[in-house]
């Protein structure tokens, strides 16, 4: 398993030159990719609203890139909206609501968005960000709509987020090994998984302890994520639960309001092309981990 608790936090600068060749020589400049951290599951987000990059090469640039950088968890791309002006599309085309919170921080840093609505291929919903605080560190609230499919013909209880199927587990502890074993067997005997949706979540619950597990099928990966907000929100909807605490140790809050759930967090970034590099791309583990704050805290 990749150290994404503890290495997950610092970048060095080498691992950016060394990304940043590679994705040169896929075509794709400095100015057109950025790194964020929503909280946990670091995030790469390239510019695609030129279409320079085809979309059947999104899986596999995404995949150099996460075996250049292992502490990169997901890869999106930005790309024109249908009904909004931006689209985030995941390098599965599943959807991914701390992928659109890496897209409002990068709006807000681009443009000084602090409210704009967005889109996610995979999905047939709108959604909206609010975006407050700096630039370096903002808390993105995103608002989810409340139309989403709970299913009983899975062997957990299941959230059908139109792009992506969270299977929600609640257990007394955590086991990385028997989680992953626990999806395996719900992808062989649920082969129709695959051609029904792009990616599958095992959301494992344990008290407030969330552990994400998620497989997409465009890149065949299957990825302990150190947060993710899609399988937050349906932990929510499963349990009623609103404060979560994914393996990154941030606090996430799921909050309903009136139609939404409102899902909140802090976003982290860093850009190669808004300022010289930097010694490291650091994110502080001693003030958003550690001991957990109390269930009715709030961001």
């Amino acid at each position: 398993m990749k150290e994404v608790f503890t290495n997950f936090f610092m970048i060095h600068s080498s691992g950016t030159s060394f990304l940043a060749d590679r994705l040169a020589a896929q075509g794709i400049a400095p100015t057109d990719w950025s790194l964020h951290w929503p909280g946990g599951n670091t995030t790469l987000l390239i510019d695609n609203r030129h279409g320079g990059t085809p979309e059947q090469r999104y899986p596999s640039i995404a995949l150099q890139a996460m075996e250049m950088l292992p502490a990169i968890e997901q890869v999106e791309y930005i790309v024109p909206g249908e009904h909004t002006a931006l689209r985030l599309h995941m390098m599965g085309g599943d959807v991914c609501f701390n992928g659109l919170r890496s897209l409002a921080h990068w709006a807000a840093r681009r443009y000084g968005y602090t409210q704009l609505p967005l889109e996610c291929a995979g999905s047939p919903h709108r959604y909206s960000a609010t975006i407050e605080g700096p630039a370096e560190q903002s808390v993105i609230t995103l608002q989810c709509p409340q139309g989403f499919t709970q299913r009983d013909d899975l062997p957990f209880p299941a959230v059908d987020m139109g792009g992506i199927i969270h299977l929600v587990a609640a257990q007394s502890h955590w086991d990385e090994h028997e989680a992953r074993q626990q999806l395996q067997s719900v992808l062989r005997q649920c082969p129709w998984l695959a051609s029904t949706t792009a990616a599958v979540g095992l959301i494992t619950v344990v008290g407030q302890r969330l552990y994400p597990l998620v497989h997409v099928f465009a890149t065949n990966t299957t990825v302990l994520q150190s947060a993710c907000g899609s399988g937050t929100v349906a932990a929510h909807l499963i349990t009623g639960q609103e404060h979560w605490y994914p393996p990154s140790g941030v606090l996430f809050s799921t909050t309903p309001r009136e139609n939404q759930i409102h899902l909140r967090a802090i976003v982290r970034g860093y850009s190669p092309s808004a300022a010289p590099e930097p010694n490291h791309f650091y994110y502080d583990p001693v003030q958003h981990r550690g001991v957990a704050p109390a269930a009715d805290s709030v961001l």
